[in-house]
């Protein structure tokens, strides 16, 4: 992200990056919202193959499978 950045800057060029590039953005570049049309991106939760997970980890994916659910709604009862 912030080759990219640094590239906008010299004038190379633009970016489509997420919003929280904006805050690392330098005050010579004009970040601006893509609203239209609406833009989705798939993330996953990666973690070691073969291990089990530990109580802790096993909470914090729940965490954020009601936090996606809450927040994306469109996604329902499964954010797989």
């Amino acid at each position: 992200m912030t080759t990219a950045l640094a590239l906008v800057e010299a004038g190379l060029g633009v970016a489509v990056l997420p919003t929280y590039a904006r805050a690392v953005a330098g005050g010579a570049i004009l970040a601006r919202p893509l609203v239209e049309p609406p833009i989705a991106r798939d993330i996953v939760m990666i973690r070691p193959a073969g291990r089990s997970m530990s109580p802790a980890l096993s909470a914090f994916e729940a965490l954020l499978r009601r936090n996606v659910r809450r927040h994306i709604p469109e996604i329902g009862a499964d954010p797989r």
